[in-house]
């Protein structure tokens, strides 16, 4: 059963995502900003912050 698949599937993920980001912002250890970056750059972002 998957109960976020039911009724407005992409609203209730809208909402689990609002009341779980400020728990993931405090647990991150690091974050990459993805506005208007071509997914290469954000691979090349993401490898130079783990190559610390």
């Amino acid at each position: 059963e998957r109960p976020l698949l039911v009724g407005a599937p992409r609203q209730q993920w809208l909402s689990l995502m609002q009341a779980r980001r400020p728990i993931y912002e405090r647990l991150a250890t690091l974050t990459c900003s993805t506005d208007n970056k071509k997914p290469a750059e954000v691979a090349e972002e993401i490898l130079a912050k783990v190559s610390l």
